[in-house]
């Protein structure tokens, strides 16, 4: 008896290791059946197929995915799309989760190397348009809703209002308080995973937004904000050393943990910045001071032998420079302190003349580039309200400046940490109601290039 009993359990096992086996092969559908189903769906509900690529690790991906579905612009989505979701790009324990072709599906349709990217089709199967990103400026979001109406003609006005409200109320969102001891500079990581700061007094750390953990990558405290590779691998950042000093060191962000490794070292200097990494990985970017009053100095330091070259001298103080993303354009903001009235620059890289861009920034800051360096963001701090503001920089030549968005500066202290290559924010937010500070969101501030 005992024995029999023992059989059919095992039997029973058996059966349910099969059956969660054969779930999970089967549970996850391709890219391609999907659309199929989803088109026939369509063409029997007289609707538009929205195919939306997306990953869980990926905010504004879990933007869009929140505005489709949202109490208040989610039935009118249905009324007139059948929402498809494409998961790719998935990491670690979520890589179950992507639908087998999805990539190959995302580049059939046009897109390239970010997500969100949404496409619209017919019921024949013939694409109407697509685009990337969440809305984040008004002007964003108004191009949005127009394309929405392209694929659903029968949209009404009040429905495209509603859901510009709708998408408007969307563009900023609170993303992580940071622990005590409160962090001194940070950066985003290009896809937004990471971020790099100053933990207090205990050295440089790194929160993973997807995993939701903090860890510590050197036991030095950053100088200066940290500085992500475009793989987001690595992190370059500013240490003093034990004799007063400063170093520009790199840690790995992946990987197995190892002590940060020294490229450049300087006894005299008061200041030794990262910018960014030259667009072949091989050096870096670094800004360097030695005295007050004499000047700054843009040097490039390669990470194989620390050889160093002068690129760029200005004779006043610069308060903050940022290299794109590409690593072939620098914007400058050079300090109220050296007669200039908080102006902006921008130059190629690694020489050329330098262009000017905005003649007084106002008390604000250049924030970043756009992806395709074709634009700089940057802000204005006036009385109780910061403003947004890109100008176009398109082939090296300062077009036009255009304020994209506004937000109430009577909240706290708004410090920028980054941008994601597709134009989303990362800001720091010191809360006069909190001594905890935290970070937030503003999604899609670059114009469509493709649009001017």
């Amino acid at each position: 008896m005992r024995f029999k009993a023992l059989c059919l359990a095992a039997i029973v096992f058996s059966l349910m290791a099969v059956s969660a086996i054969h779930a999970q092969r089967t549970i996850v559908a391709s890219a391609d059946s999907l659309v199929s189903a989803g088109l026939q769906r369509a063409k029997a509900e007289g609707k538009t197929l929205f195919l939306d690529f997306r990953a869980s690790w990926c905010g504004p991906c879990l933007e869009l995915q929140r505005f489709l579905s949202s109490e208040t612009a989610g039935p009118i989505i249905e009324n007139h799309f059948v929402v498809v979701p494409i998961t790719l790009w998935e990491r670690e324990n979520n890589a179950r989760l992507n639908n087998p072709g999805g990539e190959q599906l995302l580049k059939r349709f046009g897109g390239g190397d970010s997500i969100p990217f949404y496409v619209l089709v017919d019921a024949s199967g013939q694409k109407i348009l697509d685009d990337d990103g969440f809305p984040g400026g008004s002007f964003q979001i108004d191009d949005f809703i127009q394309k929405l109406a392209k694929g659903a003609p029968r949209l009404s006005a009040a429905n495209r209002e509603t859901l510009f409200e709708e998408a408007a109320s969307m563009t900023r969102k609170r993303v992580w308080v940071a622990p005590p001891p409160a962090f001194r500079y940070g950066q985003i990581s290009p896809t937004g995973r990471y971020l790099a700061f100053g933990h207090g007094d205990e050295g440089l750390g790194l929160h993973d937004f997807v995993a939701g953990l903090d860890r510590r990558l050197g036991k030095d405290v950053p100088q200066s904000a940290p500085v992500f590779s475009r793989d987001g691998r690595r992190v370059a950042y500013s240490a003093r050393t034990s004799d007063g000093g400063l170093d520009v060191r790199i840690a790995n962000v992946s990987g197995p943990a190892s002590a940060p490794t020294v490229v450049a070292s300087d006894r005299a200097a008061t200041r030794l910045e990262p910018l960014g990494w030259i667009a072949d990985g091989k050096a870096l970017l670094v800004m360097s001071e030695s005295a007050a009053g004499a000047g700054t100095r843009v040097i490039t330091v390669t990470l194989e032998g620390g050889a160093i070259r002068e690129r760029y001298a200005f004779p006043g103080s610069v308060e903050r420079a940022v290299l794109s993303a590409d690593g072939n354009q620098l914007a400058v903001e050079m300090s109220p302190r050296s007669g200039s009235a908080g102006s902006m620059l921008t130059m190629p890289v690694p020489a050329g003349e330098p262009t000017p861009a905005v003649a007084n920034l106002d008390g604000g800051h250049v924030i970043g580039w756009s992806a395709d360096s074709a634009y700089v963001l940057f802000y204005r701090a006036r009385p109780a309200k910061l403003t947004f503001h890109v100008v176009d920089m398109r082939d090296g030549k300062k077009r036009a400046v255009t304020q994209v968005a506004s937000e109430d500066g009577t909240t706290g202290q708004f410090t920028p940490i980054g941008l994601m290559d597709n134009g989303t924010l990362y800001y720091r937010l010191d809360s006069r109601t909190t001594s905890r500070p935290s970070i937030w969101i503003l999604n899609n501030l670059f114009p469509d290039p493709a649009k001017k």
